[in-house]
């Protein structure tokens, strides 16, 4: 694909001198003066010419005729001038891959950390799973009031740009306030191209020689996980419930470890249409162990795969609430209220209990208001009363304008509340 573009650049010319008009690396010429007459030569690239002007000894500036044939052109007078040069070029328009991750951290995990200790987490790009980021959140002083105490340092290893500059992406935060950055991701669509194969021999040397190597998953849980996947296969071909093998898996305080897999795109039955219309896919046989939701819809879905529509939530909160459902355990970290909403839509009790109770730890005089709303509205009776409580002790330091969105009823139980 090619596009004509127009470009302009300015130089200053004095008497027998000669000067490059660089205009990027594919447009140039060389423009050569003697007295007053100017000669074009050596040009770089398809382009044409289309406009000269020359700024006069009054500051007023004049177009300049320029002859195509002889690629000459004339000053006015036969001092230093300046000119500026206009051309439409012909370029080759290259394709971008342009994504968005949503880094959040929540200030209480940076409390958690001690002076030269660090913590790290891990995102993969939404659509371009296998661009996987490692972050690492470091101490670098002993306390906030001493300026920035944390350091955030995202590893770039396929060195795309990060928030348009190349090579890792460092960034210093106080730890009293709660870490939100929209980082954007740009690169050509070739590097997707360059990423080791998982088969690839070498590759799976190299990986076993890194420090932190986790081992693959066992033989059972790949026994399973095949099933798992066969019944997906299996039940396309028809509209009933996929029969359940995850519950062979105990669902207590943890959850199938199931996202060592790497993207959720391989037999995806069901489909997720965020607010953005984005696609977020899934499988069938595991949300309905999570949720009678889900299994009331694929029981009266009448094609595959089916299509969830979503529309109050975007890709990253679908996406943050499957992770967590496939055994990434940190996907819900800064994103609790959120998920804890899609779950609560889709009656998804695993991720309910642990988006409240997460909820109940970060209470705070910032987001109360909040959750005290969230809590009535689900009856979350430990929730409530610990947001009743936050809401009565620090009733001074809360923005009047928060208070006054919450509900009579919730007002008139704070108003009764003993601490």
């Amino acid at each position: 694909m090619r596009q004509n573009v127009d470009l302009i650049e300015t130089v200053g010319l004095c008497q027998y001198s000669q000067k490059i008009v660089k205009f990027s690396d594919d447009f140039q010429f060389t423009v050569k003066r003697k007295l007053w007459t100017h000669n074009i030569y050596k040009t770089k690239g398809e382009f044409e010419i289309t406009k000269i002007t020359e700024v006069c000894d009054n500051g007023v500036t004049r177009e300049i005729e320029y002859d195509k044939a002889s690629a000459e052109f004339s000053s006015s007078n036969i001092r230093p001038s300046t000119f500026k040069f206009y051309i439409t070029a012909n370029i080759k328009m290259k394709e971008m891959c342009v994504a968005g991750h949503h880094l959040q951290i929540n200030c209480a995990r940076f409390q958690c950390l001690k002076l030269c200790h660090f913590f790290k987490g891990d995102f993969s790009l939404h659509g371009y799973d296998s661009l996987k980021f490692t972050y690492y959140v470091k101490k670098i002083k002993a306390d906030f009031s001493e300026g920035n105490d944390i350091e955030i340092d995202i590893v770039n290893p396929y060195d795309v740009e990060i928030l348009g500059k190349k090579g890792d992406y460092k960034i210093k935060h106080n730890s009293s306030k709660r870490f939100d950055l929209y980082l954007t991701f740009s690169f050509y669509p070739d590097i997707l191209d360059k990423l080791p194969s998982f088969d690839d021999e070498n590759f799976s040397k190299e990986v076993l020689s890194k420090e932190n190597y986790e081992p693959p998953i066992s033989n059972e849980t790949c026994s399973l996980l095949s099933k798992i996947f066969e019944s997906a296969k299996h039940s396309s071909n028809n509209e009933s419930r996929p029969e359940s093998v995850v519950s062979q898996i105990p669902l207590n305080d943890s959850v199938p470890k199931f996202f060592k897999l790497g993207p959720h795109l391989r037999y995806s039955d069901v489909y997720f249409i965020a607010s953005d219309k984005t696609k977020v896919p899934s499988h069938r046989c595991i949300l309905a162990e999570f949720s009678e939701t889900f299994v009331k819809i694929f029981d009266e879905a009448s094609e595959i795969p089916v299509h969830i529509f979503a529309e109050n939530f975007n890709a990253e909160t679908i996406q943050s609430a499957l992770n967590y459902l496939y055994g990434k355990t940190d996907a819900v970290y800064g994103k609790e209220v959120n998920v804890l909403k899609f779950a609560i839509t889709f009656r998804i009790q695993h991720l309910i209990n642990v988006c409240v109770s997460t909820c109940e730890e970060l209470i705070s005089v910032t987001n109360v208001c909040e959750f005290i709303q969230i809590a009535y509205a689900n009856n979350f009776e430990e929730l409530k009363q610990k947001c009743l409580k936050v809401l009565i002790e620090n009733k001074e330091d809360i923005n009047p304008a928060k208070i006054a969105e919450i509900p009579k009823n919730i007002l008139y139980d704070a108003f009764f509340f003993k601490l």
